[in-house]
């Protein structure tokens, strides 16, 4: 299965791959799988879980940057998060999502959240106290050449 504008691609196996940026995508992310919050710390320890499980034959699981966070958001795409509220997060992805990520950037209590929610953007959160606590775990870029995405921002 396709987006429609065929930037996706749903491998069937709980996995999108974005042909834009050759990343892969957990199809659900943590709010989905578990039904709550959780802080930066329980995201880590929550990845290092799913890659000892090899999930979708792969260990290399990650939060992403913010740049690849961000790279999910487009305006022209709509989906539902988990309280029916609009997100702008291609449809490809399963409803009831939560509506921002954390991603990998850090500064000391604070890690980068991205929302997908209304103009989108990015913003520090407390790492522990967060509010905007989910997470969509990617790996890649699957080329070994860094992404025409990356090079281009």
């Amino acid at each position: 299965v396709k987006s429609s504008d065929l930037r996706f691609v749903d491998m069937n196996n709980g996995v999108i791959f974005d042909n834009k940026t050759n990343l892969m995508w957990m199809k659900s992310d943590y709010w989905q799988l578990e039904n709550k919050w959780v802080n930066w710390y329980t995201a880590q320890q929550f990845t290092q879980s799913i890659n000892n499980k090899n999930f979708a034959g792969h260990s290399d699981w990650r939060l992403p940057t913010p740049l690849e966070a961000e790279s999910l958001y487009n305006p022209r795409r709509r989906n539902l998060d988990k309280d029916g509220d609009k997100i702008y997060i291609d449809p490809i992805f399963l409803k009831g999502a939560g509506w921002a990520t954390w991603t990998s950037y850090e500064k000391k209590n604070n890690a980068v959240v991205v929302s997908f929610k209304n103009k989108g953007g990015k913003f520090y959160q407390n790492k522990i106290s967060g509010t905007d606590a989910f997470f969509r775990l990617v790996r890649g870029p699957i080329s070994k050449n860094i992404s025409n995405f990356e090079k281009n921002k």
